[in-house]
């Protein structure tokens, strides 16, 4: 009896890397440093740094507090981006 092997599933980028990724974005447009959106979710920087990366869990109420911030609603910073879309002509 044989067993076969199963590929991997593709990577996803976590939940948390997702909303760090579009909360920075967002900070990025607006010249935000992250001291400033820490005090704004009331977060030290260096918490605040290790969210932005991917390495510390986001709340709800911090999420829905960055989208309320921003004037976003909540399931854009949950939305996946492509960071490198195709040009168009």
């Amino acid at each position: 009896m044989t067993m076969q092997q199963q590929k991997p599933a593709p990577s996803r980028d976590s939940m948390d890397i997702v909303v760090g990724r579009n909360v920075h974005m967002l900070m990025w447009d607006r010249h935000m440093t992250q001291a400033q959106m820490g005090d704004v979710l009331g977060l030290e920087q260096s918490a605040l740094g290790r969210k932005l990366r991917g390495k510390r869990g986001w709340s709800l109420d911090e999420v829905a507090a960055a989208a309320e911030f921003f004037g976003v609603a909540f399931a854009e910073l949950c939305t996946p981006r492509d960071l490198n879309p195709e040009p168009t002509d």
